[in-house]
């Protein structure tokens, strides 16, 4: 999370950082459990992962840089 301060108001302003996502790919079959694919997106340098849309596939993502 990056804070940005206003010109003439008081107080931060919250500016939240893109998430960039990609399909694992070490992950194999059917993407049934969030955790198993998390922990598999982390082994890849991602920061979380989730199963995906109907084919469920295993979708990691990280902050854009």
């Amino acid at each position: 999370m990056i804070t940005e301060y206003n010109r003439g108001r008081i107080g931060p302003k919250v500016v939240e950082a893109r998430m960039c996502r990609r399909a694992s790919q070490k992950f194999r079959g059917p993407c049934v459990s969030d955790n198993n694919c998390e922990n598999t997106c982390a082994t890849e340098g991602y920061t979380a992962g989730d199963c995906h849309g109907f084919r469920r596939r295993c979708m990691c993502s990280k902050p854009c840089v």
